[in-house]
Parts: C-alpha cells; structure tokens; sequence
C-alpha cells in the first residue's frame, strides 16, 4: 500500500525536478485523464512556478526601483549657493 506522503511532491524539490515532472504530468494528460492527485501535484507544480515568476518579477522591479533612486540621488540633494542669506 501506497501511503499518502510517498505520493506527494516533496516541499523542496529542485526547479529543474518540477520542471521535468510538469512535462510528465502534461504528457499523460494527453494520453488520458489526470487522477485527482496528479491533478492537484499539475496544479501545485503551476503555483509554484508562478510564485517564481512573481518574485522574479519583483526582484527585476525592485533593481529598477533601486537604480532608479541611485541615478536621481544627485539631483535629490539641496545645492548650497556658497553665500549667506
């Protein structure tokens, strides 16, 4: 018997493992349809390289953000006149 844990998708599996189980999942969801669990491990599997992509995402934004600031900083900064008032 087969328990429920030797089933699941570990919690930390490698990019390149989901991947390559994605593909396996989407090759025999074309030769027949996916049982409820390999459907829920295709739809875990999509989560997860979405959160990739998003935080992905938000790290090319957040360089851009931060770069952005640093090119501006000289121009953000008060210009004394060198005389009094």
């Amino acid at each position: 018997m087969v328990s429920a844990t030797a089933t699941r998708a570990p919690r930390q599996m490698p990019v390149a493992q989901q991947l390559r189980r994605t593909a396996e999942l989407d090759a025999l969801r074309l030769l027949r349809p996916l049982t409820a669990a390999e459907q829920a491990e295709a739809d875990n599997l999509a989560d997860r390289a979405y959160q990739r992509q998003w935080r992905a995402r938000q790290r090319e934004y957040g360089a851009m953000i931060a770069a952005r600031m640093a090119s501006q900083a000289h121009r953000a900064m008060p210009r004394t006149s060198g005389g009094a008032a």
